[in-house]
């Protein structure tokens, strides 16, 4: 009975979902009009079957550093919603899409994509007219 539960286990397609909980740290790349720069990342997740909470984080390049806020998405099936309730990205297949307001000019891209205990993060800053302003790509690793 345990092998045909941990076959299905293996076949089911969300079985066992990516847990983002806990500490994570990593290198990247800072990339602003075709020049990058070499970065150290840091990011704290909290996760449970109702909510994804970045708790925060940075970006420590050579040139350039940024706080990375807090925020707090509610998961309503695949969908992420943020405080008022409206989507803003999805949670599938171990692959958040988050879609976050900067200005009223600028979208910021945030895509996470968890293969085991590493993830690989990409953040597109894009100006509304579709024309890439940032992008900052990493991977980070967690000591669970």
């Amino acid at each position: 009975m345990k092998l045909i539960a941990a076959i299905l286990c293996m076949i089911a397609v969300n079985c066992s979902a990516a847990d983002l909980s806990g500490n994570w740290l990593g290198q990247g790349e800072w990339t602003y009009q075709g020049s990058g720069d070499h970065c150290y990342m840091k990011m704290n997740f909290e996760e449970n079957e109702n909510f994804l909470i970045r708790k925060g984080g940075y970006i420590d390049c050579s040139m350039i550093s940024m706080t990375i806020e807090p925020a707090r998405y509610r998961k309503k099936g695949t969908q992420l919603l943020n405080q008022d309730e409206v989507v803003v990205g999805s949670y599938e297949n171990n692959v958040i899409k988050i879609k976050e307001d900067n200005t009223d000019n600028i979208d910021i891209w945030i895509t996470i994509v968890v293969n085991g205990l590493h993830f690989d993060y990409t953040e597109l800053w894009q100006k509304k007219d579709g024309s890439a302003i940032y992008n900052i790509q990493g991977r980070l690793f967690t000591d669970k």
